[in-house]
């Protein structure tokens, strides 16, 4: 919503509370802003909301500015106070500012875990550890004798922690006291900070008991964890009657975490144990052998023979397809199979003491299917080794659906073998959005292309994280009955005990056409001043270059200075060229490795940069838009500069772009999977130009690992690089300019300059020009060049190379009906679910039988696409010459054009036509040399959602060489 638009206070009240709902926090934060704005009479929570919300989410600059006008209102509100002078003294960081914000929490200290953490970061910033670890003593000390169960006091003791555990030397006796302090406070609370104990010596002392006491108390717990998968009823209360927490970790210290790969030392002790040595010989011949055993290869499970189709994906069409659950059996030679869920993604199977769980772990981009198997009994857990998957990773795990067992006294297994409710399926909860692109939302494109028509299961979504869109957005069409809304993962965990069954999809691939829905999703939802300033931004300057911030870790060290003088000097080359700067979107900057990066100081930076920079260089601030716009602003970009880093899903992932990358001397090695993973997992990927590794000097980054170095470069060698790929993508001559400016048919580049192909040698006119795709862009280039629409049954239409082959070999049969019609994630489109090609809604639903015209719209649009259909097969089987034209940005298009040639060839039994195949300058071959088929390029395409932006000078060119028999009427540059 743009916010700087004339609105109501009562529609601003409306935003701010639905913001609020859906967990969408900066816009809530900037709604209320805009309120305090707007009330005729001021209002204490509109104020406190706004500053509260937009500090807490990264709009420090937003958090000052209302708060100071707030403090004229209520000057003495301590909670207005305080966060005024935190959001002050993040931007001034100043020791003055430093004094304000101490002073204000120390008169006031009954606020939230936010401002206690700013003040231990500002504190380390002055270097005032010592003070702060005396204040933060004062205030628990104060607050507990208020009220010890506050979390104002929860908040500062955590923060004490922090502090003396970082700081050096570190202050033991009063590391202990304070680790004292926050048991004391709570056993959660303890929970959190205990990793400041890591000998236990601490946890020891606060309980103290024998070792016999202890190891039968945990004997007794363990026998609990058997009796819970077993379906016995458990007394949680009486088996760790102080802190289920602390006694769980206890009890994992006792496990014995393996790698399957490393079998081979435990095998006689597990075989003892009752553990079938066939079972353990599935596991050492790794993942892809296990996998293949529970989903064996059958022609009749095509989900099983589609590569495309990862493991995960594969596990959950099998268990739809099977209505239970199947892994190996640990105790024989087969299949074990289960209905009952225990956590997310974590299924028990109950053989009395032999009971065992096989879970899969969903983080990131470990996607294999079963992953752990839990034995209590054996006090044994077995793991396949993925990534940087470790004994540590799998005991934290474990440690969690323990605790989380103790949510209900004992498990009621189904009466029946097979599921007889709902399954549904949800992608998982990942706070950062380059693994929320490549292994959340991407799981959904496989899964659909088998479970389209699945009307007996169910879609849930995790309403606490959606970075950009979820599968409401994507796959509307898929939305058969009310989605399954879920809070958080203890929430998803607490339905799945009571007999709900949610399963957790994930893959690591991003296809063509997700990436087309996630861009048409975000232009839906990113629509406003930003969007149309970058717009008319993109159409006077090319190419537009998106170039990217990065901070924290992995960051160019001079980035600030050196960007600028890039961005200069690339102007002074390409005098067209303009900037978008890129960097972290409002709310996503909380999770995981964004968690380290600060919004704020992307904002600072951008500022310092633009207000540096040479006037005359266009450019446009992006940073903290959403992540919708981000997308979109991505897709209106031809070209990119920037670090390797999260951002890169959005603009090569999604939106394709060729560019510079650049990183430190680890992730720029030529053999680097994460230096260069944007370089694949993504249909038809571009690969990057990456700065070599050598140009490149490290700086180590205090407490991180060596590949988030820091580094310096000059940035004169990130411009060379830059130049030249420009020069090759959007400026270079071909042999044939060349050829035709020697002879002196055309003048010679006196600077960069676009120069386009010609062909002297075709000769004669086509009768009818006819657009096969993929989408509108040639359509509406033919509109401009012959003043009139040259209607197609493509024009209008998205068909990739898939769709179009089957129509034109099928000669369009069964084509629109209408039990084939599905709606699209955008109101504007209709999806064929016979051929998978896109056309647009003629109706003014997005369900087309909610339209009350709907037979009389239907019968409209039949009548126009059987017209359509018989004029395509009339022309092509009359002695007319046509062109066809079809323009994509899929790989490996000689194969794919001769295949769509012969099928033209077909339907036209006669050498009168010739499939003129457009592409980007990046994917740019010599002539194929193919039978009435020509291979032509253009210095960019039109963004998804300005189809007619096409690069006019470049389609003129293909026109003139390939002419219509008609009056053309061509722009003259």
């Amino acid at each position: 919503m743009n916010f700087d638009t004339e609105m109501t206070t009562d529609a601003l009240r409306a935003e701010a509370a639905a913001a609020l709902a859906e967990r969408r926090l900066s816009d809530a934060a900037r709604a209320y802003a805009r309120l305090t704005d707007l009330l005729a009479q001021p209002e204490l929570d509109a104020f406190r909301q706004a500053v509260v919300l937009s500090f807490e989410n990264g709009r420090i600059d937003l958090a000052a500015a209302v708060g100071q006008r707030a403090l004229q209102h209520y000057p003495d509100h301590p909670e207005l106070l305080v966060y005024h002078a935190a959001a002050q003294d993040h931007l001034s960081r100043s020791a003055e500012s430093y004094g304000h914000f101490r002073a204000a929490l120390l008169r006031h200290p009954a606020q939230w875990g936010s401002i206690y953490h700013a003040f231990k970061e500002a504190a380390r910033r002055q270097s005032r550890e010592a003070e702060a670890i005396a204040d933060l003593q004062s205030i628990a000390d104060a607050l507990g004798a208020a009220n010890d169960r506050s979390p104002a006091r929860a908040s500062a003791l955590y923060e004490l922690v922090n502090l003396l555990h970082l700081t050096e030397p570190r202050d033991e006796a009063g590391l202990d006291h304070a680790l004292r302090l926050a048991h004391a406070h709570s056993p959660e609370l303890f929970a959190l900070v205990r990793y400041a104990d890591p000998s236990g010596r601490v946890a020891r002392s606060l309980n103290p008991e024998s070792d016999a006491q202890r190891d039968a108390r945990l004997e007794a717990l363990n026998q609990g964890v058997v009796d819970f998968l077993a379906g016995r009823p458990v007394d949680w209360a009486r088996l760790a009657p102080s802190d289920l927490r602390d006694d769980v970790s206890a009890l994992l210290d006792s496990y014995t975490v393996i790698a399957t790969s490393d079998l081979d030392q435990a095998r006689p002790a597990l075989v003892a144990g009752g553990l079938s040595g066939a079972f353990l010989d599935r596991l050492k011949a790794g993942p892809d052998a296990y996998v293949d055993a529970i989903s064996p290869r059958e022609d009749d499970k095509a989900w099983r023979l589609d590569d495309g189709v990862k493991p995960r994906i594969r596990d959950i069409l099998d268990t739809l397809d099977r209505r239970y659950k199947v892994t190996l059996d640990p105790y024989g030679e087969g299949l074990a199979q289960s209905v009952r869920m225990v956590g997310v993604d974590a299924f028990a199977f109950p053989q009395e003491d032999r009971s065992f769980v096989a879970a899969q772990w969903c983080e990131a981009d470990r996607y294999l299917s079963d992953t752990v198997w839990i034995f209590p009994k054996l006090r044994t857990i077995l793991f396949f080794r993925e990534s940087k998957f470790s004994a540590k990773t799998v005991t934290a795990f474990v440690h969690r659906l323990f605790v989380h067992f103790a949510q209900v006294p004992a498990l009621t297994y189904p009466r029946s073998d097979a599921f007889d409710g709902t399954i549904h399926v949800v992608a998982p909860v990942i706070p950062h959005i380059g693994h929320y692109i490549w292994n959340a939302i991407s799981g959904w494109s496989p899964f659909f292309r088998y479970a389209k028509r699945t009307d007996a299961d169910g879609l849930a979504v995790y309403r606490n994280l959606s970075i950009i869109c979820d599968v409401r957005d994507l796959y509307p069409e898929q939305v058969k009955q009310p989605v399954l809304l879920l809070d958080n993962e203890h929430d998803a965990d607490l339905r799945i005990l009571a007999g709900e069954t949610i399963l957790t999809l994930k893959s690591n691939y991003i296809t063509e056409e997700l990436a087309n829905r996630v861009m048409i999703a975000a232009a839906d939802k990113a629509k406003g001043a930003l969007i149309e300033e970058a717009r008319a931004m993109r159409k006077r300057c090319f190419p537009l270059v998106l170039v990217t911030l990065r901070l924290g870790n992995r960051a160019w060290i001079g980035q600030d200075e050196g960007l600028r003088l890039m961005m200069e000097a690339l102007h002074a080359e390409f005098p067209a060229i303009g900037f978008i700067l890129d960097g972290i979107n409002s709310g996503v900057s909380q999770g995981w490795t964004h968690a380290l990066m600060s919004v704020q100081e992307e904002i600072d930076m951008a500022q310092s940069i633009i207000d540096r920079l040479d006037p005359g260089v266009p450019i446009l601030n992006s940073i903290n838009c959403s992540g919708a716009e981000s997308i979109v602003l991505s897709q209106m970009a031809d070209a990119f500069i920037a670090p390797v880093g999260a951002g890169m899903a959005k603009y090569r992932w999604i939106a394709n772009l060729p560019g510079v990358a650049y990183s430190n001397r680890i992730f720029s090695a030529n053999d680097h999977l994460h230096g260069h993973l944007y370089d694949y997992y993504r249909e038809h990927a571009r690969a990057a130009r990456h700065l070599p590794a050598e140009r490149v000097t490290d700086i180590a980054v205090e407490g991180m690992e060596a590949y988030r170095n820091n580094f310096e470069l000059d940035w004169r060698d990130l411009k060379a690089l830059a130049s030249e790929h420009f020069k090759k993508l959007f400026f270079q001559s071909t042999a044939a300019d060349e050829a035709l400016a020697n002879a002196g048919l055309r003048p010679r580049a006196s600077s960069a300059q676009a120069i386009t192909r010609a062909d002297p040698g075709v000769a004669g006119r086509y009768q009818h020009y006819i657009s096969l795709g993929s989408n509108c862009e040639v359509a509406f280039q033919f509109r401009r060049v012959l003043q009139q629409d040259s209607s197609s049954f493509f024009s209008w239409n998205v068909t990739d190379c898939r769709a179009l082959l089957r129509l034109l070999r099928a000669r369009f049969e069964g084509v629109a009906e209408l039990a084939n019609i599905r709606p699209h994630s955008h109101d504007s489109m209709l999806l064929d679910a016979r051929y998978d090609y896109l056309f647009h809604n003629p109706f003014t639903t997005g369900e087309p039988r909610d339209d009350p015209k709907f037979e009389e719209t239907w019968a409209a649009y039949r009548a126009k696409i059987d017209y359509l259909v018989t004029k395509f097969l009339r022309d092509a089987a009359s002695d007319d010459r046509t062109a066809y034209f079809y323009k994509t940005d899929e790989q490996d298009m000689r194969e794919k054009a001769r295949q769509i040639r012969d099928a033209l060839w077909d339907l036209h039994q006669k050498d009168n036509f010739d499939l003129i195949i457009i592409q980007t300058r990046d994917r740019e071959e010599e002539d194929w040399g193919e039978e009435r088929l020509r291979n032509r390029y253009v210095r960019r395409f039109a963004p998804l959602d300005d189809a007619h932006d096409g690069h006019v000078s470049n389609y003129d060119t293909i026109f003139r060489e390939f002419p219509k028999a008609a009056k053309m009427y061509f722009a003259g540059y």
